[in-house]
């Protein structure tokens, strides 16, 4: 079980208050681990790309979790649909495209991305 896992649990505990079910949890964990196999790299980009664009900052880095690595698309997704924190999160992870989110911002009507990208260096 990871520490995400042995987190929420510990969590969950402290609000219920019950030892006999924080084993349960834990078995609970271990059990959906075996049958829930983890996303490989190519789900985890696809996962990427589409939570950029919808602007859900949380499956972003679950696919960075899982191997995604495609941050360039990431950040000229968000710039389009206007998600401003994840364009600071792509830039975090790598991501160097300033012109194509310039582009995007504007395809997206997001002046204020816009201006992000020229201040990280779009020339566009």
């Amino acid at each position: 079980m990871d520490y995400i896992d042995e987190y929420l649990v510990k969590k969950i505990v402290k609000v219920c208050g019950n030892n006999c079910l924080t084993n349960n949890l834990r078995l609970t964990c271990d059990i959906l681990e075996n049958i829930i196999k983890p996303p490989n790299v190519k789900e985890a980009e696809e996962l990427l790309i589409k939570s950029s664009k919808e602007g859900n900052m949380e499956d972003c880095y679950v696919a960075k979790q899982y191997g995604a690595t495609n941050f360039n698309d990431m950040i000229e997704n968000a710039a389009e649909g206007g998600h401003k924190e994840i364009c600071e999160l792509a830039r975090e992870w790598g991501a160097t495209r300033y012109n194509s989110m310039l582009e995007q911002a504007g395809k997206g009507g997001h002046k204020e991305i816009g201006e992000l990208a020229r201040e990280w260096g779009a020339t566009n």
